[in-house]
């Protein structure tokens, strides 16, 4: 098809246009094939063999697909001889299924006989029934960044799962042979995890843990070292029962230790009693340990008919250099004497083990003699 714009020689109607246009299109098209050719002429001489101003676009489809095999290609094309463009991008992709499946991706840019972009994805799955195995790669190259990647998934077994990714990059940034291996493993009530971040030469990052959990019980042990510090060690304790509840942490990092231990229990009978206690411990060779401990517990001490008796107490104590006492006891008595018709509340505080001050507060609530009374006790 051949399309020709004349320039008006009265002006009247295309009064913007100065030069002739020629339009050359050409399309074909089969089963496998579809190309499209456009070829613009123009400027005063567009109607000569030499004529330099001249546009080609060129668009370019190809589809070798089968039964089992998909595979196509795409062209697009600008040429413009007068500016000495040349451009071109292509991309290109197959699948194929053959008891396992298989697929490739690429695409590339070029201009003017250069390869400013240029990337390809490519992976390949042959699993079999219950184990996964997968691996593909990723290759990227620009004016900015060269990147070339690879990744494996896989199970060695049907409950664990292992997988490795190796990275190369140059350009905006520098890595060579990177790894990153990670590994899952999942039996029943036991977890383990590790992580193993390296290259040749050097490894950045090495953990691992290992897990048991249960319906009322975590358990965990985990190690830890990288380029910036040595090895650290951690283990973290969970139980979570009707009547107990306790929480351990512990980590270790050379000489250091950090110890933090908090317990709940409860009890109905044969008298309610209720405890919580927290305390955390740090060791360093270089100097004493620092301990810092907080008991709470409230309990009940007589449950009769005619009297009852509460008691509520707090411990603190600490081996920091604060100004607050180092140990502090704080209790609170709470009686109820139906015989004698009075309440009671006794207040104690023990500071150091040494100064005591006990505050006693008595209500009585006898209907002809009703009284309050009040006393407080130092040593």
């Amino acid at each position: 098809m051949v399309l020709m714009l004349s320039k008006d020689p009265t002006g009247a109607l295309f009064k913007g246009l100065i030069y002739s246009i020629q339009l050359h299109l050409q399309h074909e098209e089969n089963e496998s094939r579809t190309h499209t050719q456009l070829e613009i002429n123009y400027g005063k001489h567009w109607d000569e063999i030499n004529n330099k101003k001249k546009i080609f676009i060129t668009q370019l489809f190809k589809n070798d697909s089968s039964l089992r095999l998909t595979n196509y290609f795409m062209e697009f094309t600008l040429q413009i001889p007068e500016k000495q463009i040349n451009y071109r991008t292509q991309l290109q992709h197959s699948h194929l299924l053959q008891g396992y499946a298989e697929s490739n991706t690429h695409a590339k840019v070029l201009y003017n006989d250069k390869i400013p972009f240029q990337a390809g994805i490519q992976w390949k799955d042959t699993s079999k029934p219950n184990l996964k195995k997968w691996e593909g790669s990723l290759n990227l190259d620009t004016p900015w960044l060269y990147l070339q990647t690879s990744h494996k998934l896989n199970q060695p077994h049907i409950r664990a799962y292992q997988s490795s990714v190796e990275i190369t990059a140059a350009k905006a940034i520098s890595v060579k042979n990177l790894v990153i291996y990670t590994y899952y493993k999942n039996k029943g009530n036991k977890k383990e995890g590790r992580i193993h971040i390296h290259t040749p030469s050097t490894t950045y990052l090495k953990a691992s843990t290992i897990g048991h959990v249960t319906e009322s019980l975590f358990r965990s042990h985990s190690e830890v070292v990288s380029l910036w510090n040595l090895p650290v060690k951690n283990e973290i304790f969970v139980e979570n029962k009707e009547k107990l509840k306790s929480f351990w942490f512990w980590v270790k990092h050379q000489k250091k230790e950090f110890n933090f231990t908090a317990n709940y229990m409860s009890r109905e009978e044969p008298k309610k009693k209720k405890s919580i206690s927290v305390m955390a411990f740090w060791t360093d060779h270089k100097s004493p340990p620092l301990i810092m401990q907080l008991n709470g517990q409230t309990e009940e001490l007589k449950r009769e008919k005619m009297l009852f008796q509460n008691r509520a107490s707090i411990r603190f104590r600490h081996s920091f250099k604060l100004p607050i006492a180092q140990n502090t006891l704080l209790q609170e008595t709470f009686t109820v004497d139906k015989r004698k018709k009075h309440y009671v509340l006794e207040v104690k505080a023990l500071v150091n083990e040494k100064e005591e001050t006990v505050h006693t507060l008595t209500l009585g609530y006898q209907p002809e003699t009703p009284y309050v009374r009040n006393t407080d006790l130092h040593k």
